[in-house]
């Protein structure tokens, strides 16, 4: 089946969009709910511990090494065969996460001890392992909810799989109101009540997903305990692809146990800091390689390799532009995002201005890594459609070690914007990495478009801070009104955009003949 890239794209970033901002509308409940503490930073480390599984089994190495496997035979034999291969991998994947969520339950207080070894956070330690057993169950339903929405991408069917996580976050939405109406006695309380939403909303996203599947006249898929030639091949892709996800996403879990030895706030500064970046991520880096995996798996062998490299280095230059426009946003209007954000929850004593501050400069040091972390999710997603998993790992490898090694230099000095500095540099160093490793082993060029590109973005970036810091006066305070802050939000937006396209334009990195080859690319 055909995909029309540019309709595809927007309809997933669409999609993802209204999930970012249920995402948003959640976190505001929540800090309602709890505020900013030692409960807040607790679920906030504990949330990580079943995000980094999701990623393996469900968003991550699952759904790179199923999508190309299931296509080749859906293309080579039918889709009788590639329906067989789906129904033996789910009776797989159902057994390994009835194991994964069992020894998980069993041993989860001996992990609590683990990540709160410090003698002074005794109460978050017993919180923890309390949270846990309940939110840990997650990662069973999530994941058989992206094995259907797998088998959905193939057909280009994004909506439902990108829609369900909309659900969810109003299936946790709900949830929170009705804490909010009964207003708990306490915040250990109520993250209890948080927990339960998190698993009913897994549960939830699984059964929208299975009905979506069926609903748009998809095969049933019943699980079943058998073995074929093609499980053989789905495991080494699956291996490879383990270790490269879990490489990279081994930083969510080191992240949690640095931030588990922070003073109270911190974790919770970087989580809602973070909340701010993933929009973009998921707009730009999430929706490109949610498309592009399945279109690169089928036209593998369509192009030569140059052809196909020279058209990947124009997804590369076209996310980089989008992305460091969104880093200038975010470093020169973080502060009046999250004053618009959180005024509810700071004229109602939940938040101080302390906080909202402190979560903006967060921001502004993550938004430093945003064109990394887009050009890293592009460049592993087509290590992953040509299978170079290898490449993947390795490099992943190398963002744990310079994370931990940044890590321990920055956090005990300069606390969570330390550890937000490690995640910025070693990200920056593993794209690198990744694109020259790329060109080096396929004795493919690195072209002068992308290459000047990025060179000359470097003083202009810079140069724009720096008027940010000498010219624009630090006239506004926190009194000042959200109707203030709102302007000043607007007349950023289009003072950046202005500038980055004139700069474009007068350099000859975007014109209307740029435009007219990236629309032609898309709609291929």
């Amino acid at each position: 089946m055909k995909i029309n890239f540019l309709r595809s794209v927007s309809w997933v970033a669409v999609l993802t969009l209204l999930s970012r901002v249920s995402g948003y509308v959640r976190e505001l409940l929540l800090i309602q709910c709890i505020g900013i503490n030692a409960v807040s930073d607790t679920l906030s480390i504990l949330i990580k511990i079943p995000a980094f599984f999701r990623r393996i089994f469900a968003e991550g190495a699952m759904q790179a090494a199923f999508l190309p496997i299931f296509t080749k035979i859906k293309e080579n034999e039918g889709e009788e065969a590639a329906y067989r291969f789906s129904a033996s991998l789910l009776g797989v994947l159902l057994a390994l996460l009835t194991v994964l969520v069992a020894i998980a339950e069993w041993k989860w207080d001996f992990f609590s001890r683990w990540i709160f070894s410090d003698s002074s956070h005794q109460t978050q330690q017993a919180l923890f392992s309390g949270l846990g057993k309940i939110i840990f169950p997650y990662i069973f339903f999530i994941s058989v909810h992206s094995f259907f929405g797998s088998i959905s991408s193939v057909y280009g069917r994004f909506g439902i799989f990108n829609f369900s996580s909309t659900l969810g976050n109003l299936f946790i939405c709900a949830g929170l109101v009705a804490l909010l109406i009964y207003q708990p006695s306490s915040n250990i309380v109520s993250a209890y009540g948080v927990s339960w939403a998190i698993l009913g909303s897994s549960v939830f996203q699984c059964i929208i997903m299975i009905w979506g599947c069926w609903h748009q006249g998809m095969r049933s898929v019943w699980p079943i305990l058998g073995f074929n030639k093609y499980l053989s091949v789905f495991f080494r892709k699956f291996c490879s692809a383990m270790l490269s996800i879990s490489s990279v996403q081994l930083n969510t879990v080191i992240g949690a146990l640095f931030a588990a030895q922070l003073p109270t706030k911190g974790a919770s500064y970087l989580n809602y800091a973070d909340r701010f970046q993933q929009l973009p991520l998921s707009l730009i880096g999430v929706s490109l390689a949610s498309v592009l995996l399945p279109i690169l798996s089928q036209k593998h062998e369509a192009q030569d390799s140059v052809r196909r490299w020279r058209d990947e280095q124009h997804f590369l230059r076209f996310s980089l532009m989008m992305s460091v426009w969104i880093t200038l946003f975010f470093w020169v209007a973080s502060f009046s995002l999250g004053a618009c954000l959180f005024f509810p929850s700071v004229k109602s004593g939940v938040l101080a201005w302390r906080d909202v501050k402190e979560i903006a400069n967060v921001v502004r040091i993550f938004s430093l890594g945003i064109p990394a972390y887009i050009g890293i999710k592009i460049l592993i997603t087509r290590c992953f459609a040509y299978g170079k998993g290898q490449l993947t790992w390795i490099s992943g490898l190398l963002n744990v070690v310079v994370t931990i090694g940044i890590s321990l230099c920055l956090y005990r000095q300069f606390y969570h914007i330390g550890l937000a500095l490690a995640s910025v540099i070693s990200a920056w160093v593993q794209f690198s990495f990744l694109l020259y490793s790329i060109a080096y082993q396929e004795k493919l060029p690195i072209y002068s478009g992308l290459r000047r590109l990025c060179l000359e973005l470097v003083p202009f970036v810079a140069g724009v801070l720096s008027v940010y810091y000498y010219v624009i006066p630090s006239f506004w305070t926190p009194e000042n009104s959200i109707f203030f802050h709102i302007t000043y939000i607007f007349f950023s937006a289009f003072i950046i955009s202005a500038l980055l396209f004139l700069f474009l334009n007068n350099r000859s990195h975007l014109s209307y003949k740029h435009l007219k080859l990236f629309r032609k690319m898309f709609r291929a």
